[in-house]
Parts: C-alpha cells; sequence; structure tokens
C-alpha cells in the first residue's frame, strides 16, 4: 500500500508499504461509536486502533506527526486483520475543515461509518460529557460557546461532505438506537459492509460503554481525585503497592457508595435542564436536516422533530 505523505512544509513524500486503517467509525460524538468499536475489537480479524480517537485527519497537531507515527499504530496488526479507527471529529465540519480531504487523499478506498442519534438527545449528552468536570456554563451558553456541538448534529451537512469524495457505497449510516435494541443485526450489517466472516459479537455479553448519567460523571471526578492522590507524597508509595483487585473494589466501592451519590447530585444540580420548550427549539434549528436524512435514508424520523410526542 502506498500513500502521499503531506509534511508541515506542505513537501511530498511518497511512502510505500504503511499499514492504514481500511475503515473508519467517523462519528458522531455520543452516538454509541465508543460501543460499536468495542464490539469489533472482539472480532478476530479486527485490529482497531489504541486509543480509540486519534483525530489524526481532523487535528492540525496530530497530523503533523506524520504517516509513520500514524501507521505504527496498526503495526501489530495481522496480515489477515483489517484494520479500522473511531474518531468522532471527523465529523466535525467546519470546525474541523481539512478532515475529508486529507483521508480522502490517504485513504480513497475507505469504508465509512456514521452512527446518529436524535440530535437533540445527542446534542445535551454532549453538553453532559463537556461539563463532566466543574460546570462552567449553562447549556445556552454552551450552545453559544461551543458551535461545533450543534455542527455535529447537521448529519446531512456531515454526509455531504464525504459524498463530495467518496462514493455512497463506501458510506453506512447507522442508527444508535437500533444499535442498542438490536446489537446482532447491525453488528451484521456491518460486518457485511466491511466483508467480515460471521460472528457472535454477543457471546461475550452485551456493550454499552460510557453510559450511567450522573453516575459516569461521577466516575470521572473520582478518577481525577484519585490520580491527585497518586502524585501526592505521602499516597504515592501506598498506592503503588496496593494490589490491582483492591484498588478496583476500593473504587467501585467509592463510585457507588456515598461518595459517588453526592457527586451524581452535585453534577446533576448544577446541570442546566433540557426543558420541553428548550427541546423544541432545538428540535426547530436541526428540522431542515433531519428531513433531508429522512430523504436519503428513507427512515421516518418523526420522532427527531418532536412530532410523534405532540401528536
Amino acid at each position: 500500500m502506498q500513500v502521499t505523505e503531506t509534511t508541515p512544509n506542505d513537501s511530498s513524500i511518497a511512502t510505500p508499504l504503511l499499514r492504514m486503517p481500511d475503515f473508519f467509525i467517523v462519528g458522531a460524538a455520543k452516538c454509541g461509536t465508543t460501543t460499536l468499536y468495542k464490539y469489533l475489537c472482539r472480532h478476530p480479524d479486527v485490529f482497531m486502533s489504541t486509543p480509540k480517537e486519534m483525530s489524526f485527519f481532523s487535528k492540525d497537531e496530530v497530523y503533523a506527526r506524520g504517516f509513520q507515527w500514524y501507521a505504527d499504530l496498526f503495526a501489530n496488526a495481522k496480515p489477515t486483520q483489517i484494520c479500522g479507527e473511531a474518531s468522532t471529529t471527523y465529523s466535525r465540519w467546519p470546525t474541523y475543515t481539512k478532515t475529508v480531504e486529507r483521508l480522502a487523499a490517504a485513504q480513497p478506498a475507505a469504508k465509512l461509518v456514521y452512527l446518529l442519534r436524535n440530535p437533540v438527545d445527542r446534542l445535551y449528552s454532549f453538553y453532559a460529557h463537556r461539563m463532566r468536570a466543574d460546570v462552567t456554563a449553562s447549556f445556552e451558553e454552551f450552545l453559544e460557546q461551543t458551535p461545533e456541538a450543534i455542527d455535529s448534529g447537521r448529519y446531512m451537512t456531515q454526509i455531504q461532505q464525504y459524498l463530495e469524495v467518496f462514493p455512497a457505497e463506501q458510506l453506512l449510516v447507522l442508527f444508535t438506537s437500533d444499535l442498542r435494541d438490536a446489537p446482532q443485526s447491525v453488528l451484521k450489517n456491518v460486518g457485511e459492509f466491511l466483508g467480515l466472516s460471521e460472528f457472535d459479537y454477543l457471546s461475550a455479553g452485551p456493550i454499552r460503554a460510557n453510559e450511567g448519567g450522573g453516575k459516569y460523571y461521577a466516575s470521572t471526578a473520582l478518577t481525577r481525585t484519585i490520580n491527585s492522590l497518586k502524585r501526592t507524597p505521602a499516597m504515592k508509595p501506598l498506592l503503588e503497592r496496593m494490589p490491582a483487585s483492591l484498588k478496583k473494589s476500593g473504587y467501585e466501592w467509592l463510585a457507588n457508595g456515598p461518595v459517588g451519590r453526592r457527586l451524581r447530585r452535585r453534577h446533576q444540580s448544577n446541570m442546566s435542564r433540557l426543558t420541553p420548550e428548550l427541546r423544541r427549539q432545538i428540535e426547530d434549528i436541526f428540522r431542515d436536516e433531519i428531513e433531508q436524512l429522512e430523504e436519503f435514508t428513507g427512515r421516518n424520523l418523526a420522532e427527531w422533530k418532536g412530532e410523534v410526542a405532540r401528536q
């Protein structure tokens, strides 16, 4: 395989035989991409990058590391495996304007998987994710300060960026609700799209990553607290000697006990509520995009426009 590497000084270097991804999960954020990533990691014929989100083609500072650095992430893949990567920043145009151009230049035959969720619910979940450490903005303020949050939910706008340079048959659009309710069927569809052998993805149990609402954000806060303790001179040697099983038990006790409950209550009380009025306003923002998506996918998305709830 050969790719053309664009270096920071805009010179081009033909770099042969670099192992690159054969497919990309391109987003959107808070739509179940981590769940899909973890399911695909189970398939013996798939090699996924670690960590999950490299953002190589979207973020300039990562892209500047070069194709050799990127290809090294897939160097341990077996010859019989296909390689994949999952970065939600790949569907955040125009925040990252060069993503599609770079990706298409490097891997024009790549297959693309795009997961979609009710854009209002996705947007609020994105807000909760960004605010998980310390709530510093109301939901309305967050929308004003973070245009990419709304842009990420303009699904047809994101799809159109890819269809300008990729054939439609290289794009698979999925819905988060289907992955949740009928995972084996969706995963079979993904496997056929990627040319994988049949596989029982659920044999080791279902996966629902990054769920849990307040519990998830409380766990994030606990992780930060524990990491701070690790850097404390008095606690560092004690924690280093502690068995992993004991650390895990202690962490779970903190997350599920009074400390975790207190963190969840604090997080929920500080978060802005998604009121029915605000939901309707956001539904109106996405209405045209949703109607275009209905035409593109042939799927009735009346619920996303609030029409089902109001009948």
